[in-house]
């Protein structure tokens, strides 16, 4: 099921983010080269629901270093809810306004793939001495 707006008959991750007893979080490319950012919000036995947002490297790589949420990640102008089949085959697509997504359906603000570690701070020992060294 493909559209001038949505080139794609299936869910093929490229880069899965977050895998939990399958992809999760996962990045989607063209034949065009264009990148997509799925993200599962329901499963039974017979489907799946995604919403998928169109994304970029830089995003991508903020995802990826901890500067930048998945729900930020997810906030983009064109949003897509997307129905597959359990082996990622479309079966339906629809334009949703992210006003419109249940909260329980998005990940919770602030979450993180990791955060990104502060530096710890330099120690120095005060005792000098032959047997004591300053520490660098």
């Amino acid at each position: 099921m493909t559209s001038e707006v949505f080139p794609y008959d299936r869910l093929e991750p490229k880069e899965i983010l977050v895998d939990i007893d399958g992809p999760r979080l996962f990045s989607i490319e063209s034949t065009a080269g264009r990148l997509l950012l799925a993200y599962q919000t329901d499963e039974d036995d017979e489907h799946s629901a995604y919403l998928v947002v169109p994304t970029d490297a830089r995003i991508m790589a903020e995802l990826r270093g901890g500067r930048r949420t998945v729900l930020d990640a997810l906030l983009q102008p064109w949003t897509w809810r997307v129905r597959t089949t359990p082996d990622g085959q479309i079966i339906a697509i629809t334009s949703v306004d992210t006003s419109e997504i249940r909260a329980e359906q998005l990940p919770k603000p602030g979450l993180y793939l990791h955060r990104k570690a502060e530096p710890l701070p330099r120690l120095e020992f005060a005792a000098e001495g032959p047997t004591h060294p300053r520490a660098p």
